[in-house]
């Protein structure tokens, strides 16, 4: 019987296959960042707009996408933000946007996917709700999955990855970056807390909006050969004790996928001057992932 706290293995896999597309694209997988000893700055989950900010809420949204921007090593993409209260979604042009046009991709066939604003000169442009800059990373939890959606639409994902794909794939493009311990605080924040005796019972049960990202950080970090006590002894300052015990379980459904891992330390060199061919990628695929 699948134990609660873990996928299926060819759910792993899947999730390993995708990490290799998306490393194929941009690189090797970034390391989660440590909190520095000297000026720690507040890591993404806690970083917020207060009342005591010189700036006003729109300055310091523009100033936190550019910040987002840098470390994800996007600055050149010359992403924009726009209040836009909670309709963050494609919706017919208001007055208030009508410099605005919406832009679907053509990254997949039927273009069934959902698409963004772009202005006049072609910049994608996010929206976001001034009312809740307040809230501990409400802004990156709102960016960080369109940015992702982004650097996916921009390099056209092969055929094989259908429609139901979209969601892992920005899952794990967000852990690529390095932000998949900060995407899981922020979920489990905001995971109801009860004191019930069946909830004390599943303290240490991931939901499965946690899952995801779990695996795509351990995937990502098990790329550059970290072990369980690398990464307890490393990140256990920002991961909660119900995250730390499902490491090694993970790690070992992880380390069971031999072939797939091989092929993702490949692509995780930072010298990818001898990468496999597509057609290799494409093998591993159809012997029982995503293809």
């Amino acid at each position: 019987m699948l134990n609660k706290s873990t996928l299926p293995d060819e759910s792993v896999s899947a999730y390993m296959e995708l990490m290799i597309w998306i490393s194929a694209q941009y690189g090797p997988a970034k390391k989660p960042d440590v909190p520095k000893v000297i000026k720690p700055e507040p890591p993404i989950h806690h970083r917020r707009w207060t009342e005591d900010d010189p700036r006003t809420v729109f300055a310091w949204a523009e100033s936190e996408a550019a910040y987002l921007s840098e470390i994800c090593q996007m600055e050149s993409w010359t992403i924009q933000v726009a209040p836009n209260g909670d309709q963050a979604k494609l919706h017919p042009i208001s007055a208030a946007t009508a410099y605005l046009k919406p832009l679907k991709s053509n990254a997949w066939y039927e273009n069934r996917y959902p698409g963004y604003f772009v202005d006049y000169f072609g910049r994608p442009t996010f929206f976001y709700d001034p009312r809740r800059c307040a809230e501990a990373g409400y802004f990156a939890k709102t960016l960080l999955p369109q940015f992702a959606l982004l650097k996916i639409y921009a390099k056209y994902p092969p055929a094989e990855f259908k429609n139901k794909d979209l969601a892992s794939l920005v899952q794990t493009t967000v852990c690529h970056m390095g932000f998949g311990f900060a995407m899981l605080a922020m979920i489990q924040h905001d995971r109801a807390q009860s004191w019930t005796p069946v909830a004390m019972l599943n303290a240490y049960t991931p939901h499965d909006e946690e899952l995801p990202y779990l695996y795509g950080t351990l995937i990502g970090l098990a790329a550059h050969r970290l072990t369980r006590e690398q990464i307890a002894a490393t990140y256990g300052a920002i991961i909660t004790n119900r995250t730390r015990k499902l490491i090694g379980s993970s790690l070992d459904q992880i380390d069971k996928q031999a072939d797939v891992l091989k092929l993702l330390r490949l692509f995780s060199r930072p010298n990818r001057s001898a990468l496999p061919e597509h057609s290799l990628l494409h093998s591993v695929q159809s012997s029982g992932g995503l293809a």
